[in-house]
Protein backbone atom coordinates (compact mmCIF):
# COMPACT_ATOMS: atom_id res chain seq x y z
CA UNK A 1 0.00 0.00 0.00
CA UNK A 2 0.83 3.35 -0.63
CA UNK A 3 0.10 7.12 0.50
CA UNK A 4 0.99 10.39 -0.37
CA UNK A 5 2.04 12.89 2.70
CA UNK A 6 0.48 16.30 1.39
CA UNK A 7 0.91 18.47 3.91
CA UNK A 8 1.53 18.16 7.70
CA UNK A 9 2.53 21.02 10.72
CA UNK A 10 3.13 20.79 14.44
CA UNK A 11 3.27 23.16 17.00
CA UNK A 12 2.58 24.06 20.98
CA UNK A 13 -0.51 25.38 22.30
CA UNK A 14 -1.39 27.56 24.90
CA UNK A 15 2.40 28.85 25.91
CA UNK A 16 0.80 31.20 28.98
CA UNK A 17 2.79 33.78 29.96
CA UNK A 18 2.15 36.38 32.96
CA UNK A 19 4.09 39.76 33.61
CA UNK A 20 3.55 41.65 36.57
CA UNK A 21 5.13 45.45 36.34
CA UNK A 22 5.92 46.84 39.50
CA UNK A 23 5.95 50.45 39.34
CA UNK A 24 4.80 52.27 42.16
CA UNK A 25 1.44 52.19 44.16
CA UNK A 26 -0.37 50.08 40.89
CA UNK A 27 1.24 46.94 39.60
CA UNK A 28 -0.09 46.32 36.04
CA UNK A 29 -0.48 42.44 34.65
CA UNK A 30 -0.09 41.42 31.01
CA UNK A 31 -1.26 38.19 30.33
CA UNK A 32 -0.82 36.39 27.12
CA UNK A 33 -1.37 33.02 25.36
CA UNK A 34 0.54 32.14 22.39
CA UNK A 35 0.29 29.65 19.85
CA UNK A 36 2.80 28.04 17.54
CA UNK A 37 2.70 26.10 14.71
CA UNK A 38 5.20 24.79 12.14
CA UNK A 39 5.16 23.59 8.66
CA UNK A 40 7.74 22.15 6.86
CA UNK A 41 10.49 19.45 5.94
CA UNK A 42 8.90 17.40 8.49
CA UNK A 43 7.60 14.22 6.06
CA UNK A 44 10.92 11.67 7.27
CA UNK A 45 8.96 11.60 10.78
CA UNK A 46 6.14 10.21 9.11
CA UNK A 47 7.41 7.88 6.69
CA UNK A 48 10.89 6.82 8.34
CA UNK A 49 10.10 7.91 12.12
CA UNK A 50 13.28 10.32 11.45
CA UNK A 51 12.63 12.94 14.37
CA UNK A 52 16.11 14.81 13.82
CA UNK A 53 14.30 17.86 11.97
CA UNK A 54 11.91 18.28 15.00
CA UNK A 55 12.03 21.50 17.48
CA UNK A 56 10.58 19.68 20.70
CA UNK A 57 7.80 21.73 21.64
CA UNK A 58 9.40 22.38 25.14
CA UNK A 59 11.58 24.25 23.30
CA UNK A 60 9.38 26.52 21.53
CA UNK A 61 7.72 27.18 24.98
CA UNK A 62 10.67 27.73 26.44
CA UNK A 63 12.07 30.36 23.71
CA UNK A 64 8.79 32.44 24.43
CA UNK A 65 9.84 32.36 27.84
CA UNK A 66 13.36 33.25 26.73
CA UNK A 67 12.28 36.53 24.22
CA UNK A 68 9.81 37.83 26.96
CA UNK A 69 12.43 37.94 29.60
CA UNK A 70 15.21 39.57 26.97
CA UNK A 71 12.38 42.10 25.53
CA UNK A 72 9.71 43.69 26.94
CA UNK A 73 6.29 41.82 25.30
CA UNK A 74 4.70 45.04 24.55
CA UNK A 75 2.48 45.02 21.62
CA UNK A 76 1.41 41.08 21.27
CA UNK A 77 1.88 42.08 17.13
CA UNK A 78 5.57 42.97 17.96
CA UNK A 79 5.81 39.91 20.02
CA UNK A 80 4.68 37.49 17.40
CA UNK A 81 6.67 39.30 14.79
CA UNK A 82 9.69 38.96 17.19
CA UNK A 83 8.84 34.90 17.30
CA UNK A 84 8.37 34.49 13.71
CA UNK A 85 11.47 35.58 12.52
CA UNK A 86 13.38 33.96 15.71
CA UNK A 87 11.82 30.60 14.59
CA UNK A 88 12.64 31.17 10.60
CA UNK A 89 16.42 32.11 11.19
CA UNK A 90 17.08 29.21 12.99
CA UNK A 91 15.50 26.53 11.63
CA UNK A 92 16.14 25.62 8.62
CA UNK A 93 13.96 22.93 7.78
CA UNK A 94 10.76 25.03 8.79
CA UNK A 95 8.96 27.06 6.03
CA UNK A 96 6.28 28.80 7.62
CA UNK A 97 5.50 29.67 11.11
CA UNK A 98 2.38 30.48 12.40
CA UNK A 99 2.23 32.61 15.81
CA UNK A 100 -1.56 32.91 17.39
CA UNK A 101 -1.01 35.32 20.56
CA UNK A 102 -4.39 36.52 23.01
CA UNK A 103 -3.82 38.88 25.69
CA UNK A 104 -6.29 38.72 28.22
CA UNK A 105 -6.88 42.32 30.56
CA UNK A 106 -7.23 42.58 33.49
CA UNK A 107 -9.58 44.94 35.67
CA UNK A 108 -9.59 46.57 38.82
CA UNK A 109 -12.02 45.69 41.90
CA UNK A 110 -12.10 47.81 44.22
CA UNK A 111 -11.21 46.41 47.66
CA UNK A 112 -12.88 48.89 50.12
CA UNK A 113 -15.38 51.62 48.67
CA UNK A 114 -13.86 54.91 50.02
CA UNK A 115 -9.99 53.85 49.67
CA UNK A 116 -7.65 54.50 47.74
CA UNK A 117 -7.53 53.13 44.11
CA UNK A 118 -4.03 52.11 44.92
CA UNK A 119 -5.66 49.16 47.19
CA UNK A 120 -7.54 47.77 44.70
CA UNK A 121 -6.77 44.33 43.78
CA UNK A 122 -7.10 43.14 40.15
CA UNK A 123 -8.78 40.50 38.75
CA UNK A 124 -9.02 38.47 34.83
CA UNK A 125 -12.10 39.44 33.57
CA UNK A 126 -13.51 36.83 31.46
CA UNK A 127 -16.15 38.08 30.37
CA UNK A 128 -15.44 41.86 29.66
CA UNK A 129 -14.45 42.98 26.01
CA UNK A 130 -10.47 43.57 27.40
CA UNK A 131 -9.65 40.52 25.10
CA UNK A 132 -7.05 40.82 21.79
CA UNK A 133 -5.99 38.33 19.29
CA UNK A 134 -3.82 38.75 16.81
CA UNK A 135 -2.30 35.91 14.33
CA UNK A 136 0.95 36.18 11.76
CA UNK A 137 2.20 33.83 9.56
CA UNK A 138 5.35 34.10 7.24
Amino acid sequence: MSFELIANNYGKSRVRLLRVTRSGAQHEIKDISVDIRFEGDFDAVHTKGDNSKVLPTDTMKNTVYALAAQHPVGEIEHFGTGLVSHFLANNAQVTAVTVSISEHHWSRIPADIGKSRKNDSLSRNRRSPGHENCRLRL
